[in-house]
């Protein structure tokens, strides 16, 4: 993965007029969206990251990463702009790859451009542990986005256009399946919306109260799960290395320490059997 972007790769200024953007380009969703803001803050403090090409035929170059940045650049009337150019052999894929691994490591990418990119590429090797290797994106925030697809298609649109987190979907999806796997889709809705609005703890304890009262209405299952306690607080001292890999950790999966902290109390005590699943 990272010799795809290597920082020690070659930076240049090259002309506006010899850059192409291809399907390769990882950015699809919201490409335009908010160019204007982009513009006027290059013109301001400059261009801090330089855009990532690779060499085409003829003198010109593929943009692989930095298509928003370069729309901006326009905009305000440049005629170059500092790209940092890759290997002109990277196939298609690593291309995509590329480009994703630069925008995620700028945080500039959407959890829906997440979904879109983790999925393409584990339909492309169809394995998750390739995925993680060549994103660097840990294989437990690869499996999470991937799930997206088997979301019924209300809940993508949750997703999608109300900011309900996709582990939040995924449980709603979960808590909205009767023993015969059918999913109730207004009850699936429901439970999405309502655990939005919820703790963990809570989002949790709705779950395991569906699945453990299979009939019950959606109405009774979540006025019976915002009866349990929201949470209990504690604190506890750990070493300087295992707070840099859970502060590794939580930036891989795109969370905070605390959640990732908490997911893994929760599956240890589950492993244990101290916890029902």
């Amino acid at each position: 993965m990272s010799e795809l972007i290597a920082k020690d790769a070659e930076v240049v200024l090259i002309s506006l007029s010899k850059l192409e953007i291809r399907p390769s380009q990882h950015r699809v969703e919201k490409t335009f969206a908010d160019i204007e803001e982009l513009a006027e803050n290059i013109k301001v403090v400059g261009l801090m990251h330089p855009i990532i090409v690779a060499p085409m035929s003829e003198g010109r170059y593929e943009v692989v990463a930095g298509q928003r940045r370069l729309l901006a650049v326009k905009k305000i009337g440049w005629e170059k702009i500092p790209a940092r150019v890759v290997r002109a052999d990277l196939t298609d894929s690593e291309k995509y790859i590329a480009s994703g691994v630069e925008n995620l490591l700028r945080r500039q990418t959407s959890e829906a451009e997440d979904i879109q990119w983790a999925t393409k590429l584990y339909k492309m090797y169809g394995n998750v542990k390739i995925v993680s290797d060549k994103t660097g994106m840990s294989q437990a925030r690869v499996r999470s986005l991937i799930k997206y697809d088997r979301l019924i298609p209300e809940l993508k649109r949750l997703v999608d256009d109300e900011g309900v987190d996709l582990k939040v979907a995924i449980k709603a999806q979960d808590a909205a399946t009767g023993v015969d796997g059918n999913v109730s889709t207004d009850d699936a809705i429901s439970y999405a919306r309502e655990m939005k609005k919820l703790a963990g703890s809570q989002v949790d304890h709705i779950t395991r109260i569906a699945k453990q009262n299979p009939g019950v209405s959606a109405k009774e299952v979540i006025d019976k799960g915002k009866e349990a306690p929201v949470a209990k607080r504690f604190q506890v001292t750990i070493g300087a290395n295992e707070y840099e890999a859970l502060e590794k950790m939580a930036q891989s999966e795109g969370v905070g320490a605390a959640e990732v902290a908490t997911e893994l109390i929760t599956g240890g005590l589950k492993s244990k059997g101290y916890l029902d699943e």
